[in-house]
């Protein structure tokens, strides 16, 4: 280090420039030398270990035998693991040491079960991510309609849960800045790819960091729990009919909003029985159906060629088929009441 000769201010050359820059992240632990690894990627529920899932499943590491995109859950260990049925995990997770060099296991509310199962992993490294509890309680509310000061309560004590973890078992970690990896996805990628001992091809490579972007739509979309599907089927003079359903709240009955040019003009549950939901499993009840009937039609005084929309009320997207053309011409709706209704 030299100091400017004018203002005595100190000058760093770029090595010891670097020394200074906040990577945001960290290595704790002993490294072991050991090949056969389970990479353990832990942190609070959306602080983003869904994306580090993802890219490790980008570099080739096997994440569990249900582990799906975008998520990259294990459904059917961690299932073992959150029930209690710890010989049939125990039997999952010495399946995959044979089957697997090294391994990979994500679970946000796997928090609760580190202490329990961190001898039980083979060579167990972790990496361990912490993000904005504010962006995370934020997300919460978006996604889960959660209340933010109650979701804030509850990642403080999560997160004092990983530090007594990590205070108590000094395990082999990689601790991540979420917000610092999306600034320098390269830099992250090569930091996992070296503490994982992993070898990936050029196209894995490039793809895992790629693959790091904030707030992907995909995830956001799946996330998110008032996400529904469903169809605007018909809307004439004869009645609106469709159909209905939350993709992960199937008990829970949609209200749908109906709307004429925009404007709001009647709701109705989608609780009605259809024949045709059933048989195309649609629905194991059939009762997710939605109508408006001919009576209601008459005074909501809509007319020829209005635009007619659908959409759950707490859902942000219309459902398929929607917006429709409103018409006088009743013709295809008596084709299909009897059927769908009678």
């Amino acid at each position: 280090m030299v100091k400017d000769n004018q203002l005595g201010i100190p000058r760093f050359d770029e090595e010891q420039f670097k020394t200074l820059n906040n990577t945001g992240f960290k290595l704790i632990g002993a490294p072991s030398p050991n090949k056969e690894k389970t990479i353990i990627v832990v942190g609070t529920a959306r602080s983003g270990t869904s994306a580090i899932a993802g890219m490790l499943n980008k570099l080739g590491v096997f994440m569990g035998a249900t582990a799906d995109q975008p998520i990259f859950e294990d459904v059917h260990l961690t299932t073992k693991i959150e029930s209690g049925a710890t010989a049939e995990a125990l039997e999952i997770i010495g399946a995959y040491n044979q089957e697997h060099q090294t391994w990979g296991f994500k679970r946000p509310s796997f928090i609760q079960h580190l202490s329990d199962y961190h001898h039980q992993f083979r060579n167990p490294c972790y990496i361990i991510v912490f993000r904005d509890l504010l962006a995370v309680a934020n997300r919460a509310e978006i996604s889960h309609q959660l209340n933010i000061v109650n979701m804030l309560n509850k990642l403080l004590k999560d997160m004092e849960q990983i530090i007594r973890f990590v205070s108590q078992h000094n395990p082999t970690a990689l601790l991540v800045s979420y917000e610092k990896l999306l600034n320098n996805p390269a830099d992250f990628v090569n930091q996992v790819i070296s503490f994982c001992d992993l070898q990936p091809n050029a196209t894995q490579l490039q793809t895992a960091i790629d693959s790091i972007v904030p707030s992907p739509q995909h995830y956001l979309e799946m996330s998110r729990i008032n996400k529904t599907r469903g169809r605007l089927d018909i809307a004439n003079q004869d009645g609106i009919l469709g159909w209905a359903q939350y993709t992960s709240q199937r008990e829970k009955i949609p209200t749908v909003s109906l709307l004429a040019n925009d404007k709001e003009i009647i709701r109705v549950q989608a609780n009605q029985f259809r024949q045709d939901l059933l048989d195309m499993k649609i629905s194991t009840t059939g009762r997710c159906a939605f109508k408006v009937s001919a009576q209601q039609i008459t005074q909501l005084n809509l007319k020829h060629g209005d635009t007619i929309r659908a959409k759950v009320d707490d859902d942000i997207f219309d459902l398929r088929n929607s917006p429709q053309t409103y018409s006088n011409n009743a013709g295809l709706f008596r084709k299909v009441k009897r059927f769908l209704f009678d």
